[in-house]
């Protein structure tokens, strides 16, 4: 069976933290200081939430597997385990690590559990080798606060669903300011502020789910390697 495969995706530039939130910030024009500075960066957050949840982006790493040592610090965009690379060779039913050739029953299984950024194999491992293991990455800003694996297409996604959560910021604001009354032949409507802001923030949440949606259908996933099976 295939091994699977994380996808590359082709990006000119890495995209930045200023570069979202100057975007973001120019895509949303102010309404009563509304949506603040601290506003749009909430908003970017919980979008790039959202986004890693959905949207599950395949990465592999190597775990130097030490003897005696069971528990290891994960990936820094680690965010779920897919698959751990097997140890037995199914044909000798044998670990092939540093000591040499560890004869092991068929019916071996090791487990492993996640706590926060680390892992934990039972038993702890008599064996020392490197094992493969594809798990699920989010985006996470680096030290030149850069996002160094997002694309442009997946930044515009997550734009247009921050935009989404910051119109709501302006809705919510302007819900406590609707009003409308008639002095005379004036009349003082405040109401279609709201329902326009609404209307944009439907919009803007209804392009961030297609385009969410169109964007995970073009990932493809391929077989996974049994946890049974070897691979030097």
């Amino acid at each position: 069976l295939a091994e699977p495969v994380p996808i590359e995706r082709k990006t000119r530039m890495p995209i930045s933290r200023l570069f979202l939130t100057e975007r973001l910030t120019s895509a949303i024009p102010l309404l009563n200081s509304v949506p603040s500075a601290i506003q749009i960066e909430e908003a970017i957050d919980a979008t790039l939430a959202d986004f890693n949840r959905r949207v599950r982006r395949i990465k592999q790493a190597d775990l130097s597997i030490v003897s005696g040592t069971a528990t290891y610090t994960l990936p820094a965009d680690f965010q779920s385990v897919i698959r751990v690379g097997g140890l037995l060779d199914p044909t000798m039913g044998v670990i092939i690590a540093a000591e040499g050739i560890i004869p092991i029953p068929m019916t071996f299984r090791d487990t492993w559990t996640v706590a926060g950024d680390q892992i934990t194999f039972y038993p702890k491992p008599t064996y020392t080798l490197t094992r493969k293991m594809w798990y699920a990455a989010k985006h996470v800003i680096n030290v030149s606060a850069n996002y160094p694996d997002m694309t442009s297409e997946e930044a515009e996604i997550v734009l247009l669903g921050a935009k989404a959560y910051g119109l709501s910021y302006q809705a919510t604001k302007q819900v406590g300011t609707a009003y409308s009354y008639r002095m005379g032949d004036v009349q003082v409507d405040k109401k279609g502020v709201s329902e326009q802001i609404g209307v944009q923030h439907a919009v803007a949440m209804a392009q961030y789910e297609a385009a969410i949606k169109s964007y995970v259908g073009t990932l493809t996933i391929q077989n996974f390697i049994p946890a049974w099976e070897w691979r030097s």
